[in-house]
């Protein structure tokens, strides 16, 4: 398996397709199946105050295919904390440890570039992903209430875990 960095241009294509293949989780946070300019926001979405420049998206590669990835930020919410933002595995191939694979080396990525936090929202109707995040060593901080303009109304558990 590889791990790399993911570039918007080169790999829009990989993107969209492994949102295709875990649109289940698309569904449980939107409401929808993925929108077919996903991968466009899932490179240029970043959190309040940041912009593309303080974030990095990886990829792991199972052969050829994109099997899972994730957006991490940095700075964010404070200058020495590291944010995912989303951290999404194919279906087919979850609970085969790509999760846990993948979210190791984000963990080291951060701490590459100074962070001494991670931080992750979990949705409260996702009670597996809850349970993998706390598996990684992350504890609960905060609940937030669903956003206001939100399709589907989440409660949103913050975790933190120390690098």
């Amino acid at each position: 398996m590889l791990i790399r960095q993911l570039i918007h241009q080169a790999d829009r294509a990989q993107v969209t397709d492994l949102f295709a293949r875990a649109a289940d989780y698309v569904r449980l946070e939107s409401g929808r199946p993925p929108l077919p300019d996903a991968a466009d926001d899932f490179f240029t979405e970043c959190p309040p105050g940041k912009t593309p420049d303080d974030c990095l998206h990886a990829g792991l590669f199972n052969g050829p295919r994109l099997d899972a990835m994730a957006a991490l930020s940095f700075g964010y919410p404070d200058a020495s904390d590291a944010y995912i933002g989303l951290l999404i595995v194919d279906a087919a191939h979850r609970r085969h440890g790509f999760g846990r694979q993948l979210a190791t080396q984000v963990f080291t990525l951060a701490q590459n570039r100074g962070a001494r936090r991670m931080l992750i929202a979990v949705l409260d109707a996702n009670p597996k992903g809850l349970a993998f995040w706390s598996a990684m060593g992350f504890v609960h901080e905060k609940t937030f209430p669903p956003a206001p303009d939100a399709a589907v109304p989440h409660l949103r558990h913050r975790m933190t875990r120390a690098l």
